[in-house]
């Protein structure tokens, strides 16, 4: 998520850029009313004195902000000034939105210069893209500097910024009478865990009366890593910022440890800080398990690359993904994290577990390589692997191992009765499909089949089937659908079918209508003679009456 975010950031100064950090801002100031559009500007100074602070801008359209503009008040990170911006008149709107930091004289808007007091470096005018408020994409931009730097960080939100190391001391530091130690912490676990650095917090002592200390109120419990950062190489790192006083001891010592005192190193740690008490600054480096401190970049990747064992990842059955054999002679090779390209031939063996001979592997190749690396490699096995073999792969003498996942699973067949709602076709509760003596049978119009097997895809095509029911003779057939997969492994499918001779129709002759005279005390009588049998109904006033007789 932290390294998504960085690419969503717009970075505007000519700042070497190092990482990322993120920090949460509360506003605790009154909105200015803009009528179009506004740039909030937040302001960091080292002191965190901002009385008089604001900045002086131009540009910003025939109504927007002019000249000097005053704070609106504070947040978490230090001074708000908001400039409005009037986006009616295009032509009167600067290609980029700019201003000038002040550090004194601005108590109130004002179009009076208000002296020397430029907070960027060199007094340099401070330029940023506002390309996505000027054409309506926001109204509302949020630019944020600090003391010193020659550019702004800009974010339509919250406030995610590309750092360089020293910017976290200017943000860490207490009062401007300190001097800091900055510690980039490192755990490796965090590349299997994005939740290794919960809980873990720096202890430190002898950093002078006024320095970062355990046992202050605001560090009782440990001096938080209060900052994400990304290292040039992509180390996702924490940062902390110790305040360290002139009074302080020569070296302060320093832990990593969590609530219940469990430590990532058993002793404690020192840090010279005889150049930075109370004023210098420092940059320091801790891989976490390790017994020493590093003071430059360099020496930090010597210890984060003996970090960087890989892991080959086994197979795994669901998502079909991991190391496995593709087939009997092709390999899937997966790591957990990148391997490098042209290495990785000399680094990975295969051997045959059962008699611990080494199987050769040819045309290693690379899947969707970045930057000469990738995590997942294809390779041909130059001996046939069995399925009833043992192989495994090891890489970098042990670094990591891996048992190679053989197929054993046969092809699974499916398959839909599209009959089943037809009783003529099909007997549910026997489970037999019916077919009419004489009458035309296709397989396909009673079943729909389907096989697919976990390495080898889709086996419709090299469906094997016994013969099919004969419709011409009665009787009990029994079908079987097959497929082997490249490995031997085979599945078989039963049928039953019948063939039937349909029951002979019953003919009815047509019935013979007679006459029957009128009586006396009968009227309107019928009768039906039918295959041999009168039926005579008799109806007169006295009711109805059925006569049936058998010739």
């Amino acid at each position: 998520m932290k390294k998504l975010l960085s690419f969503l950031l717009i970075m505007v100064a000519t700042i070497v850029t190092f990482g990322v950090s993120i920090i949460d801002i509360n506003a605790e100031y009154t909105e200015k009313a803009c009528d179009d559009a506004k740039v909030v500007v937040h302001y960091k100074r080292l002191d965190d004195v901002y009385d008089e602070v604001g900045v002086w801008t131009w540009g910003n359209g025939d109504s927007g902000s002019a000249d000097g503009v005053a704070k609106s008040g504070t947040d978490d990170f230090g001074a708000v000034i908001e400039i409005c911006v009037d986006r009616s008149a295009a032509d009167s709107l600067d290609d980029k939105g700019a201003f000038i930091p002040i550090s004194q004289n601005l108590a109130s808007d004002t179009a009076t210069w208000p002296g020397d007091y430029k907070d960027s470096a060199g007094g340099a005018n401070i330029e940023y893209d506002w390309s996505s408020l000027i054409d309506g994409t926001v109204d509302e931009l949020h630019v944020y500097f600090i003391q010193g730097n020659d550019g702004v960080f800009v974010n339509t939100d919250a406030y995610s910024f590309f750092n360089n190391p020293t910017d976290f001391a200017r943000l860490g530091r207490e009062n401007a009478s300190l001097g800091t130690i900055t510690v980039l912490y490192y755990d490796p676990e965090v590349r299997n865990d994005e939740t290794a650095y919960d809980s873990w917090t720096l202890h430190t002592w002898d950093t002078g009366a006024e320095g970062t200390a355990i046992n202050d109120s605001q560090h009782s419990d440990g001096l938080p890593f209060q900052w994400d950062y990304i290292s040039p190489d992509g180390a996702e790192m924490k940062v902390a910022v110790i305040n360290v006083a002139d009074d302080a001891q020569d070296k302060v010592g320093f832990i990593v440890r969590d609530p219940d005192w469990n430590k990532k190193y058993s002793s404690d740690l020192f840090i010279d800080v005889t150049d930075v008490k109370g004023s210098g600054e420092k940059v320091v480096y801790y891989v976490a398990g390790n017994d020493h401190l590093s003071y430059t970049y360099d020496d930090f990747m010597v210890d984060y690359v003996a970090t960087l064992k890989n892991v080959l990842a086994p197979f795994d059955a669901v998502e079909g993904v991991g190391t496995h054999a593709t087939s009997t002679t092709t390999l899937h090779i997966e790591f957990q994290y990148e391997a490098i390209v042209d290495t990785l031939a000399d680094n990975i063996v295969l051997t045959d577990l059962d008699s611990g001979e080494e199987i050769a592997m040819t045309d290693l190749t690379a899947v969707e390589p970045v930057d000469g690396k990738a995590y997942v490699f294809t390779a041909n096995v130059a001996d046939e692997l069995s399925k009833d073999g043992n192989y495994e792969l090891n890489y970098k003498n042990g670094e990591t191992t891996v048992v190679v996942d053989l197929d054993n699973n046969a092809p699974m067949i499916s398959y839909t009765n599209k009959v089943k709602l037809d009783s003529t076709k099909y007997d549910e509760k026997n489970d037999v499909y019916l077919i009419e003596k004489d009458s035309t049978f296709n397989l396909e119009d009673y079943i729909r089949l389907n096989i697919v097997d976990d390495r080898d895809g889709s086996l419709i095509d090299q469906l094997q089937q016994t013969e099919l029911p004969d419709s011409s003779i009665v009787g009990n057939y029994v079908l079987s659908v097959s497929a082997t997969d490249s490995w031997d492994n085979e599945s078989e499918l039963l049928f039953n079918f019948k063939v039937f001779e349909p029951a002979a129709e019953e003919i009815i002759e047509d019935p013979v209508v007679e006459e029957v005279e009128e009586g006396n005390f009968f009227e309107d009588n019928m009768a039906l003679v039918i295959g041999g049998i009168s039926i005579v109904l008799i109806t007169g006033a006295a009711g109805t009456m059925l006569i049936k007789k058998k010739y």
